[in-house]
């Protein structure tokens, strides 16, 4: 057991265990100054990540609602072009001079891109326009071999094979 003597000069035995050293208490414990400077450099960094999140917030807020406006008004003229030109689907040439060049409207991007809509009736048009034909058929209609009739070549090749029973007379 040990002696202390308290402010008031009495004398006091408490166990050794329950004695705190001043040297303890600097390097262990934090002063009630200390603390209050502390706590108020807590409140100030938690109210500036605060801030700093709702402006971040904020920002992403406004880049969304611009990035949804940008992509509600660029789907309205894809959807007003594909409807003008009875377009399915807008062809792939078109769409990709679109993405090269995004400073051009629709039409312009058809228009710069050369795009010519397939044509059956001429499927090569740097070539003189002639019937299409299809070799490879096997099954001839009425109004197929009425189609062919215009070219006696082709005509007199497919009932030569129709005559042979390689072709097909429907």
């Amino acid at each position: 057991m040990a002696k202390i003597i308290l402010d008031d000069w009495t004398e006091k035995e408490v166990a050794e265990s329950d004695i705190i050293m001043r040297d303890d208490l600097d390097e262990e414990y934090v002063s009630k100054k200390d603390y209050d400077d502390l706590q108020a450099k807590y409140e100030k960094k938690k109210a500036q990540a605060k801030d700093a999140f709702k402006n971040k917030d904020l920002t992403e807020k406004e880049v969304r609602d611009s990035l949804k406006d940008e992509i509600r008004t660029s789907l309205k003229d894809e959807l007003k072009f594909a409807a003008s030109h009875w377009f399915d689907e807008i062809p792939e040439e078109v769409r990709e001079f679109k993405e090269k060049h995004s400073d051009l409207t629709w039409d312009e991007a058809m228009r710069a891109s050369w795009y010519e809509p397939q044509n059956d009736s001429n499927p090569n048009p740097w070539k003189p326009n002639r019937s299409v034909f299809n070799g490879d058929k096997k099954e001839w209609s009425q109004e197929d071999l009425a189609a062919i009739a215009d070219d006696p070549a082709k005509f007199d090749a497919v009932m030569t094979k129709i005559e042979s029973w390689e072709y097909k007379s429907i």
